[in-house]
């Protein structure tokens, strides 16, 4: 077995935190600006919802001393949102992001803090920002089509399902896939390798890989900012590989924050509640089932993602209605049609200063993307033409849609339909 990899990626499976699975750090905490008032402390984290539990509280003593006015406590008031920061018994410095109390403060309270962030502890004044972030996600390997395997060759004397005797397999990491944005942003898709099982008599060994999409900004992103990109990208190969993707974990890094020995940015694990992140899927996507790939993009990964990043905030509602539905699979088939309409109507309005209608739009972008029309009308079960004129006609009924045929007609095809031509921001992308 030959295994060829280099040094080059920073981010190493141990720089990596799940945010699907369940993580318990204990420690000794306190509040940013109390760096003495240390106490005992338990953080456990479950995809993303984080609680402290710690022992006392970090607020002022609930008996006032002598000389002290007496303290009214309400117990509705959560107070103000605070930095705490510890250091677990592993010796790896969290900061807890605007952290808010949980419960009364007694002899054992809790805090619950929207963000983690493992690997540094802000200072009180510290501006949290990055100035990059690396995103691993499901189906992202499928949707490069790129892998560091070589198939085993067969032995020609041998029957064609059998292998020769010397079994041998070969791995060389993937070429990182590179692409320059606008604005001075950077994207990347690197392969990190990933390997166990080594002993002085292996018996088994397991190597695989995994891509991970990397981002430089050409600002520093603050937390909430640095969200609404992994969102981004999570609704683009969503898209893209034609079922909802998982993230499974989000490293950021600054550039000033470095390994003091070999000039290494130091990685700084993500954790925070992604709305409606779901598990890992249990089959395999094969590429022939994915409305696009890497290698069906025409003109490129740049210009698609620069398309992508640059309709977002027209097309902000647009998406947060389909997506709303992609990410929402057990609604209602009558809640999914309003939802589907209302996005097909809003991203109508959105591009009507191209000239164009959106019939008129579609008809000339399924030429185009062969693919993408083969969907279509298998999903309907009607040919080109059919499908145009249902699509057409169910642009009528944007808000009052309704099964009974005899008063629409096309009603029943219109949600069919509806449910499909979405397939049309495909081909914005891909146009």
């Amino acid at each position: 077995m030959e295994l060829t990899t280099d040094r080059r990626l920073r981010v190493r499976a141990s720089s990596l935190t799940n945010v699907l699975l369940t993580h318990e750090h204990k420690g000794m905490w306190s509040l940013a600006d109390q760096p003495d008032q240390l106490r005992p402390g338990t953080l456990t984290v479950t995809k993303g919802k984080a609680e402290l539990e710690v022992l006392g509280h970090f607020g002022p003593a609930l008996i006032p001393g002598p000389g002290e006015s007496r303290r009214i406590f309400d117990f509705g008031d959560t107070g103000e949102p605070r930095r705490i920061v510890g250091l677990t018994a592993m010796k790896e410095s969290i900061t807890l992001e605007g952290a808010r109390v949980g419960s009364f403060p007694g002899d054992i309270s809790t805090y619950d803090p929207p963000w983690v962030l493992v690997g540094k502890a802000f200072g009180v004044d510290e501006v949290v920002a990055f100035d990059e972030m690396v995103v691993e996600l499901t189906d992202l390997d499928a949707w490069t089509r790129r892998s560091g395997f070589a198939h085993p060759k067969h032995d020609a004397d041998l029957p064609e399902d059998r292998l020769a005797g010397l079994f041998d397999i070969e791995f060389s990491r993937p070429e990182s896939i590179e692409a320059e944005l606008d604005g001075g942003e950077r994207a990347s898709i690197e392969f990190e390798v990933r390997h166990s099982g080594w002993k002085p008599v292996p018996t088994s060994v397991t190597v695989s890989q995994t891509a991970l999409f990397t981002l430089r900004f050409a600002e520093p992103h603050s937390l909430g900012a640095l969200a609404r990109r992994v969102g981004q990208l999570r609704n683009f190969f969503s898209l893209a590989v034609g079922r909802p993707v998982s993230v499974i974990s989000v490293t950021a890094h600054q550039h000033d924050y470095r390994r003091a020995e070999t000039n290494q940015a130091l990685p700084i694990r993500l954790l925070w509640e992604i709305p409606h992140n779901p598990e890992p899927p249990e089959n395999e996507r094969h590429p022939i089932k994915m409305a696009f790939t890497l290698a069906e993009l025409p003109n490129g990964l740049a210009e698609s993602l620069n398309a992508w990043f640059g309709m977002q905030e027209r097309f902000r509602p647009v998406f947060d209605l389909y997506f709303g539905m992609r990410y929402h699979p057990d609604v209602f088939g009558e809640l999914r049609f309003l939802a589907h309409a209302q996005a097909i109507e809003s991203y109508d309005r959105r591009r009507r200063s191209t000239g164009s209608a959106i019939d008129q739009r579609l008809r000339a972008t399924l030429k185009q993307c062969p693919k993408v029309r083969a969907n279509l009308l298998r999903a309907a079960g009607v040919d080109l033409g059919e499908f145009l004129t249902a699509f057409e006609d169910s642009r009528n009924y944007y808000t009052h849609y309704t099964t009974d045929p005899r008063q629409n007609s096309q009603a029943r095809r219109g949600v069919a339909t509806s449910r499909q031509v979405v397939y049309d921001v495909d081909c914005v992308i891909l146009a």
